[in-house]
């Protein structure tokens, strides 16, 4: 995967871009976990988080959405690392030389059990771990219909955003901790309820207000843009949106339509993150 900070229209003199990536091994119980990256890729992570670094300097952008145009683009992926480095995580550089992919189809070799470990056991009600605090980051699921942030941090699906809005439920009690970092996740849950509705109320609306309050930056995992309407109204809530292309899966044709979509729906799109397949 490599992240280039510049907007869609720069793509454009590119029909085939191509590159290197990779996947993440197990992680340790510390802030410093060895996801198995190249170097190059380690770069470009650190390069995006000092992009939205400087973004918010310059302008408030403490909101972000991570969006794909289609499914297994990889948004999930980068929204993870994103959350990940902002929350004081560090990143090693890969050890082996064995040629691996970046995929997010789920196979368990991803989610080791000693990630389940780096994220506080939500039955401990005496700990104060899960409250908000003005240096912490926020990493929401919004993809109901493929949800996936649940599994790179070894949670579980349910008790999630859908269902604090469809139950009602107090999101400070669903909140979960990662030990070790400033970092809180809410998975996606589940829920009967058609999640264009969902994220349309004015209780995510509410939520999304008491966020931006209590929060340093909270990211968003958006289901993709030409195929779920609640990803432009999630995108014109936030205060910018990165997109995620895919060598070799992303359609060109697709690309520019999710770029179209989210201008027309005023989202501000801050860039672009390009995954690409190891060569």
């Amino acid at each position: 995967m490599s992240v280039i900070h510049e907007k869609l229209r720069k793509l454009e003199a590119k029909e085939n871009p191509q590159g290197g990536g990779a996947w993440y091994s197990a992680p340790s119980h510390s802030p410093t976990i060895d996801f198995g990256l190249p170097e190059e890729i380690i770069k470009d992570f650190y390069d995006l988080k000092e992009y939205v670094r400087i973004a918010n300097m310059r302008g408030q952008m403490r909101l972000l959405s991570v969006v794909g145009s289609h499914d297994q683009e990889g948004s999930t992926t980068v929204v993870s690392y994103l959350a990940y480095l902002l929350a004081g995580g560090m990143l090693r550089k890969k050890q082996s030389t064995k040629k691996e992919t970046l995929d997010e189809k789920g196979d368990e070799k991803v989610f080791k059990k000693d990630f389940e470990k780096a994220v506080s056991d939500k039955s401990d009600k005496d700990s104060d771990s899960d409250k908000p605090s003005v240096d912490d980051i926020l990493l929401v699921d919004c993809n109901m219909r493929n949800p996936g942030v649940h599994r790179y941090f070894g949670l579980t699906l349910e008790d999630g955003l859908a269902d604090i809005l469809e139950h009602k439920l107090d999101w400070h009690k669903v909140v979960k901790s990662v030990k070790n970092l400033n970092l809180k996740v809410i998975s996606a849950g589940k829920s009967s309820e058609n999640p264009v509705e969902l994220m349309g109320s004015e209780e995510f609306n509410a939520m999304i207000r008491e966020w931006r309050k209590a929060y340093k930056y909270v990211l968003f995992d958006s289901a993709p843009v030409l195929t779920a309407p609640e990803a432009l109204s999630l995108g014109a809530m936030v205060d910018g949106v990165i997109l995620v292309v895919r060598s070799g899966v992303t359609r060109w044709e697709n690309a520019q339509a999710a770029k179209r979509k989210l201008i027309s729906a005023h989202a501000k799109l801050l860039g672009v993150a390009l995954n690409r397949a190891q060569s």
